[in-house]
């Protein structure tokens, strides 16, 4: 698996873990800052084990300034 193959394999899976926030499922009254872990393929055959925090209340304030 090429590495850019890799990094595709990782964003998908962020994105399927955050896809209640991207189809608005998730309320503003129900947004907080939580820690997701990840176990993110480095190169062939090595993985590594991560815990990334996402704030959604942040994201909406980034998008809401950027496309609003």
């Amino acid at each position: 698996m090429s590495e850019s193959n890799q990094a595709e394999y990782n964003m998908k899976k962020i994105m399927e873990s955050m896809r209640d926030y991207w189809e608005g499922k998730i309320g503003r009254n129900r947004k907080r800052k939580i820690e997701k872990r990840f176990i993110f393929q480095i190169n062939q055959g090595s993985i590594k084990n991560e815990e990334l925090d996402i704030d959604y209340n942040r994201l909406d304030e980034i998008f809401e300034k950027k496309y609003l």
